[in-house]
């Protein structure tokens, strides 16, 4: 019922001077199977081996070590020279409500001695670049990045979450963007069928 009212109110989609266009005619196309190019036959040719499975040992394949009394769990990349970092914590905004709050506000903020942007741009010189995702129950820092800067790609984040400074304009930029988001949200009717199927 729910459904069908939001429906009836919000309409199908469909503009009241619709107008049904003629699908145009087809022409079908001749597909010749017999005769082979050049490079298609010296590609038959090439002989490929036997692929078989490869069962990973997790215990082999990932390598612990402690750090400071914390566990870290690494794979070295064989395939290319980045790295991914990523840090957990098991605090999250059901023990701190407004910690989705104060790390939407990073992309926002600078430090005493850098601007945001400056902030930013370090990251982008770098070649990196850092997400920091607050869930029910824990929080997770992503840093990605090319590998030989890996050491100055965490330095420069971690400056940036010890020493962050907010103020009237920071807060007020990021008041004014979650309220966009909020309006585009309620203003796409899939967005409001799927609350609507999900209320129901």
């Amino acid at each position: 019922a729910v459904v069908s009212t939001q429906s009836g109110h919000y309409g199908r989609g469909e503009p009241d001077d619709y107008v049904k266009v003629e699908k145009p005619q087809i022409t079908p196309v001749s597909l010749n199977r017999k005769d082979q190019s050049d490079f298609s036959k010296e590609l038959a040719k090439v002989k490929t081996e036997e692929i078989s499975p490869q069962f990973i040992d997790f215990k082999k394949a990932i390598d612990f070590s402690e750090i400071n009394g914390q566990r870290f769990a690494f794979v070295k990349n064989e395939e290319t020279d980045l790295f991914e970092l990523d840090i957990i914590w098991e605090v999250g905004k059901r023990h701190f409500r407004d910690l989705g709050i104060a790390a939407s506000m990073l992309d926002f903020v600078g430090t005493d001695t850098k601007s945001a942007e400056e902030s930013a741009l370090d990251l982008f010189q770098l070649g990196s670049s850092f997400k920091l995702s607050v869930r029910e129950q824990s929080t997770v820092l992503k840093i990605e990045g090319l590998d030989y800067n890996l050491k100055a790609s965490w330095e420069t984040v971690l400056d940036l979450l010890k020493n962050a400074k907010g103020n009237e304009q920071v807060y007020q930029r990021l008041v004014a963007q979650t309220a966009k988001a909020r309006r585009d949200q309620r203003d796409n009717k899939d967005a409001i069928k799927r609350a609507l199927v999900t209320y129901a």
